[in-house]
């Protein structure tokens, strides 16, 4: 039985500040061009690189969602720590008091999408995916490479955590944010795609395991499986 395609959206950004030439950028052209068949199939790839500002970020994304119905969101942004690859678990609405490259910043300094409150514990939202067990698995398949793999809880403040978090409200259990440095003899640009193509790949698993006890759950009205219990 031929198995339904599965949807893959993958963002990056453009330059911006000191940051020239952006990492992500060349990765989502070089991964949306090569496509993910040979570690997934059954997938397409809709690559998307979004200019480093708030407007364009809150349009692009959930145009992508909305448009795409996507089975799994991946974000890429830059970060400064070299040889590391940081998978993070969680994004908050409020508290974007930085400019964009078009100098602005949201207003009120919250994402649209947050809730009323000011208190930042009520505008976190937590990836759905188990990011504890993602991490386990890229560190075991790449081990001996000289990156680092590492779980964090802060994206920042900037547009990489208010994209993630417009992809948090949309759906929390089918999107992702990672972290990725500049590229070195030893972190390159071939490994980083390995990498994020595996990372998607261990992530659709998760969402297709969970998307399968829902349905059996539709299906026998087992209410525990059905809500996770």
């Amino acid at each position: 039985m031929e198995q339904p395609e599965l949807l893959i959206v993958l963002t990056g950004f453009g330059p911006f500040q000191s940051c020239t030439d952006n990492p992500s950028e060349a990765l989502v052209r070089k991964i949306a061009k090569e496509g993910i068949s040979d570690v997934l199939p059954n997938a397409r790839v809709i690559g998307e690189v979004i200019s480093v500002a708030y407007d364009d970020v809150d349009n692009a994304i959930s145009e992508l969602w909305q448009k795409h119905r996507p089975d799994f969101v991946i974000h890429l942004g830059y970060h400064a720590e070299d040889r590391c690859i940081k998978i993070e678990k969680k994004s908050c609405g409020i508290g974007y008091v930085l400019c964009d490259v078009k100098e602005k910043t949201p207003q009120n300094y919250r994402c649209p999408l947050a809730g009323c409150s000011n208190r930042e514990e009520e505008n976190t939202i937590f990836c759905g995916l188990d990011c504890q067990k993602l991490l386990r698995a890229v560190q075991t398949i790449f081990v001996g490479k000289n990156v680092q793999f590492e779980l964090s809880c802060d994206p920042g403040r900037y547009l990489c955590a208010y994209s993630y978090y417009i992809s948090l409200r949309h759906n929390k259990d089918c999107c992702l944010f990672v972290h990725i440095p500049s590229f070195d003899d030893v972190c390159t640009v071939d490994l980083v795609a390995s990498v994020i193509k595996q990372i998607i790949v261990l992530s659709m698993q998760q969402i297709l395991e969970k998307r399968e006890k829902q349905n059996f759950a539709l299906e026998t009205g087992d209410k525990c499986s059905l809500f996770g219990i």
